[in-house]
């Protein structure tokens, strides 16, 4: 099991690197080649140790070809190459964020259309990039805000009546209540103390 193992790490870095090397982004891909899993990566962790080399040639077929179809296309030059560098870093840190595109603003959302619109110079592509990339952060603290926000909100219903309060609260009702209990008790202790000295004087 732990040789299956090494061995599949092992083509997953060679592919890896072969496409970093050509400069192929999964994007280039046919992504039916890894269907019904989230990346190619995933598959091959996934695939019996038998199927794994098979794998391996049709992953390293389709970059080939995705490699001569991006040489044959007229102005398919450094700028498309930075443009495809910038999708691919856009769609890992969504992924990473776990942020949908549709979540992000609209003149975002279609962000491979954006960034392939973005101009004709590395500065104009990273300006865009980064803007889309501020997005996801952004979108991604407001929705752990919100989370944490649902977190802290109570509602307790009490004789059919709704109250909310937040569970940060919590210590100083709770410091409320056990002040409460010791004035009750001290005055209840006060009373016996009374009664008991008018026992004595009668």
């Amino acid at each position: 099991m732990l040789i299956a193992q090494m061995q599949s790490l092992s083509i997953l870095l060679i592919i890896d690197e072969f496409m970093e090397h050509i400069q192929i982004t999964e994007s280039s891909l046919d992504s039916s080649l890894w269907s019904s899993y989230s990346d190619w990566k995933e598959k091959i962790r996934s695939l019996p140790f038998e199927e794994v080399d098979a794998f391996r040639e049709k992953m390293i077929k389709a970059i080939r070809e995705a490699e001569k179809n991006r040489d044959d296309v007229p102005g398919n030059d450094e700028i498309t190459i930075t443009k495809n560098n910038s999708v691919k870093r856009v769609e890992d840190l969504l992924k990473s964020r776990e942020i949908e595109a549709e979540e992000l603003e609209p003149a975002n959302r279609n962000y491979k259309e954006v960034i392939f619109n973005a101009g004709n110079t590395s500065e104009e592509i990273f300006d865009i990039e980064e803007r889309i990339k501020d997005d996801i952060i952004l979108k991604e603290l407001k929705k752990r805000k919100n989370d944490e926000e649902e977190f802290q909100q109570e509602e307790v219903i009490i004789d059919g009546v709704k109250y909310n309060y937040n569970n940060s609260q919590i210590p100083s009702l709770y410091l409320i209540g056990f002040i409460g209990l010791l004035i009750v008790v001290g005055i209840g202790f006060l009373i016996y103390k009374d009664n008991a000295r008018k026992r004595r004087i009668y």
